[in-house]
Formats: structure tokens, C-alpha cells, sequence
């Protein structure tokens, strides 16, 4: 009995350690989707200034 429990605590430690490791990854990879939507419309401002 012990060790299902000790199996579902580890299941719940790497499932929490994942979302965490995820969280971060997202928070360093946001940078550079600013920095693509910066240029998406840099270049729709460029396009409608060149269709005018």
C-alpha cells in the first residue's frame, strides 16, 4: 500500500515540476514573440503605406 502512494506522490512531483519547467519556458520564449509581432506589423505598415 505504501508504495502506490509513494508512486502517485512522485507522479504528482513530476507533473508539478513540468508545469513549473513550462511556466518558465514560456516566460523566456515571450521576448521573442514580442519582438515577431513587432515585426508582423512593421511590415503591414509598410504594406499599407506602400498600397496608398
Amino acid at each position: 500500500m505504501q508504495g502506490i502512494a509513494t508512486g502517485i506522490i512522485l507522479a504528482i512531483l513530476l507533473i508539478v515540476i513540468l508545469e513549473i519547467s513550462r511556466f518558465f519556458r514560456r516566460i523566456s520564449n515571450l521576448s521573442r514573440e514580442i519582438d515577431d509581432l513587432k515585426n508582423k506589423v512593421s511590415n503591414i505598415d509598410e504594406f499599407l503605406n506602400n498600397y496608398k
